[in-house]
């Protein structure tokens, strides 16, 4: 079964919108848990941190796939002398347009962006956990947290 371009270009951006919620929520889902058990403070960090570096890595793997899927569908070869062989004239400005958004996400100097992008989750956790602390005892909450 053929799948359109623009089908997958949808399901791709639903599997993104869906990565960002889940990385905007993980932190807070982490937290009530954490907090419905009682556990301590660091428990929150042991879960919230390898659960958000486990979406940021599959989010980066599922872009990375889809694109390369995109780029097969297109025509677009890398292991033939001339990549562009398959291509139809019409689709070569967006062959164009995702190898340069590819080639843009992947830095090769020793995963700069990775590093990034995996610290700024890390402080993303940590405000979130503060700021949600904050939030429960504003209304109320006991902290049970030490």
């Amino acid at each position: 079964m053929q799948i359109s371009s623009d089908l997958l270009v949808q399901i791709m951006g639903a599997v993104n919108f869906l990565t960002l919620v889940v990385v905007a929520l993980a932190p807070v889902l982490v937290y009530v848990f954490v907090r419905k058990h009682g556990c301590p403070c660091w428990t929150y960090f042991f879960l919230a941190l390898p659960l958000s570096v486990v979406v940021v890595l599959g989010t980066m793997w599922f872009d990375d796939y889809s694109t390369g899927l995109l780029l097969t569908y297109y025509g677009y070869n890398e292991e033939l002398v001339n990549e562009y062989a398959n291509v139809l004239p019409e689709n070569m400005e967006t062959v164009d347009r995702l190898l340069e958004r590819s080639h843009d996400c992947h830095v090769s100097d020793g995963g700069i962006f990775l590093t990034l992008y995996l610290s700024i989750d890390a402080v993303y956790c940590v405000v979130s956990y503060f700021l949600l602390n904050l939030v429960t005892n504003l209304f109320g909450g006991v902290n049970r947290c030490s």
